[in-house]
């Protein structure tokens, strides 16, 4: 097996994700402007497209069949959708809500997209935004404090697909696992590991 190294002048990449034959890279922001490419998984250097997104950092992204969602630390924004096929295209930006005052720290996507907001500051707990994939209008903003379970200082999330099952990870101490489904309203269950 050989070793390649591969040299990006950017200085520090943030999110990469792999896109079939593609890899999209999120790298550092400066001055109110990130950077996101497409390039080759052959040779990430090969830049297919490069992407100027006006937003302070990229934190996370994502991709279904038709776009690349990325999670945002900006003051304005939560999120930003580009196309997959047409990089250059129609770029939307999702607005920051203005009851939210925490940045994004996550997102995933499955049959709706899933910003997750940290609840890191004191007296606030995590949140979901539930967003259908194609506007950017809110459709749920869920506050993660359901019956006996509160979620605070989330730092990852992913999905299960097939069932829209969220998984949300926090930086407590001891670490929480949550599982948050729909079955005739919302439905959280946790797990401390310590």
């Amino acid at each position: 097996m050989s070793k390649i190294r591969y040299t990006f002048t950017e200085n520090k990449v943030i999110a990469i994700v792999k896109d079939g034959l593609h890899l999209w890279t999120a790298f550092k922001g400066a001055d109110g402007v990130s950077k996101v490419i497409k390039s080759t998984i052959y040779d990430p250097t090969r830049v297919l497209y490069e992407i100027s997104i006006n937003v302070d950092e990229v934190v996370d992204m994502v991709t279904n069949a038709t776009y690349v969602f990325l999670a945002v630390k900006d003051d304005d924004y939560i999120g930003v959708r580009i196309p997959r096929q047409n990089p250059l295209g129609s770029t939307l930006y999702y607005d920051k809500p203005g009851t939210i005052s925490e940045d994004c720290v996550g997102v995933t996507v499955g049959t709706g997209l899933y910003f997750l907001i940290p609840g890191e500051l004191s007296g606030e707990n995590a949140r979901i935004l539930r967003y259908n994939t194609v506007n950017t209008i809110l459709q749920e903003n869920i506050e993660l404090d359901i019956g006996a379970v509160t979620i605070r200082n989330a730092s990852a999330i992913d999905i299960d697909g097939d069932n829209e099952i969220l998984y949300i990870a926090t930086n407590e101490d001891p670490i929480t696992l949550a599982k948050l489904y729909d079955d005739s309203g919302w439905q959280l269950l946790s797990w401390q590991i310590e």
